[in-house]
């Protein structure tokens, strides 16, 4: 049996987060983005009309707020719970767009099984 060592702030029993491409994190950050820009569009109104019906700030969408210092900031999912209710979609139609969109992009949006410990 493996030792277990505790590393702070992760729970022993929590699995050790796999590494990812900066260039598809982007890309993946770009998908979503992309994603929620497409539910704007095809409910007819403006990403900051989206956001305000949301309940968010009307720029909180705005592309200039989506890095901050060249981070890459992804919408919480209480963000995109309230952008799904507003539009009527499910979060496997919101997933399907996101697929959509990284599917255009040339990424495979199949996650890899874990490997077995």
């Amino acid at each position: 049996m493996v030792p277990l060592t505790l590393t702070a702030g992760r729970k022993p029993w929590a699995p050790t987060p796999r590494e990812i491409d900066d260039d598809v994190l982007k890309r993946q950050h770009t998908a979503v983005w992309a994603a929620i820009d497409e539910v704007a569009a095809r409910r007819g109104v403006s990403v900051s009309r989206l956001s305000i019906l949301a309940g968010n700030d009307s720029t909180a969408f705005n592309k200039s707020k989506r890095t901050l210092k060249s981070a890459l900031r992804f919408p919480g999912t209480e963000t995109i719970a309230r952008i799904l209710h507003v539009a009527g979609m499910t979060y496997s139609d919101f997933g399907a767009l996101v697929d959509k969109h990284l599917a255009a992009d040339g990424i495979d949006s199949t996650p890899e099984a874990p490997a077995d410990r």
